[in-house]
């Protein structure tokens, strides 16, 4: 087998490659696995903008990241490294994974839409004026299954049309009136396969937690249980809390009621009888006593 000049400088280039991101990740509080499978040039550049500051991107040779999370050291049980599948590219941070993966949703982009795409959610094109004026594009639009008519010389949308349900095949009519009418329906961002942050891989799916709703789920839970074991007597550090503050309370009121003269009752009642004089005395001066 003949040698080729440039096939050393190849395999040193890759080394340092791998030895570059390998020292990255053992670096980085928190290390990503991003899908880059759908990212269109432009968006990807837009979105790597927006994050500039609080995350770094680097997209090479899916080999080349396997072996860099190899040699890091970082993934004995290979946990993390089983999600570089597909074109991949990586995310290092030092933002929790979670504001991390929100952040990156939030820095959404848009897209057109393009003939043989998939509808991620229902795309409806809302009714009004557009400023495309009467010809072809009639003709275009109505192929869309968009509601349209004619008011002085321009193209009007009579109601909202769905020009298609999530899970459709995007038509080319489709695609094209969209095009005409400047709708980008599709929403472009980094999807994050997995993340990595001292010793724990976080997959897509535990970061796609709606952290607001897990926070009143969590508190409305434990308000239902901490009732359901006051009212059944069940003495947990926390019931046992509410009993005493309860108890005491009613052991005042039955002190102060009855007269009953201890440390914590003795002010109230001494208020109770001071109110009381104030009282009779306003009486007997209304009266001309004491004058």
């Amino acid at each position: 087998m003949v040698k080729r000049d440039g096939d050393d400088h190849v395999k040193q280039w890759k080394k340092d490659k791998v030895k570059e991101i390998a020292e990255k990740i053992r670096n980085s509080p928190v290390v990503g696995i991003i899908d880059i499978k759908k990212l269109p040039s432009q968006q990807f550049q837009e979105i790597r903008k927006k994050l500039r500051g609080k995350a770094e991107i680097v997209v090479t040779k899916k080999s080349i990241i396997q072996r860099a999370i190899e040699e890091s050291g970082i993934d004995k049980n290979k946990e993390f490294e089983r999600y570089v599948e597909g074109p991949v590219g990586l995310i290092f941070s030092s933002e929790d994974p979670f504001k991390l993966s929100r952040s990156l949703k939030e820095n959404k982009s848009r897209a057109s839409a393009k003939e043989g795409m998939i509808a991620e959610k229902d795309i409806v094109v809302p009714a009004g004026e557009t400023d495309i004026p009467a010809g072809p594009a009639l003709t275009e639009l109505k192929m869309a299954k968009i509601d349209v008519k004619l008011d002085k010389g321009k193209i009007v949308i009579t109601k909202d049309s769905t020009v298609a349900k999530a899970g459709d095949v995007i038509s080319k009519e489709v695609a094209n009136a969209l095009n005409k009418l400047g709708i980008k329906p599709v929403e472009i961002w980094l999807h994050v396969k997995a993340f990595y942050q001292d010793g724990v891989v976080y997959p897509a799916e535990v970061l796609d937690i709606d952290e607001e709703k897990l926070f009143n789920d969590v508190t409305k839970a434990y308000k239902e249980a901490l009732s359901l074991a006051f009212n059944i007597g069940y003495p947990t550090k926390d019931v046992v809390e509410i009993m005493l503050t309860q108890a005491h309370s009613k052991a005042l009121s039955l002190a102060i009621n009855a007269e009953i003269f201890t440390k914590q009752s003795m002010e109230a009642i001494l208020s109770k009888y001071g109110s009381r004089g104030k009282a009779l005395m306003s009486l007997l001066e209304s009266k001309g006593y004491g004058k």
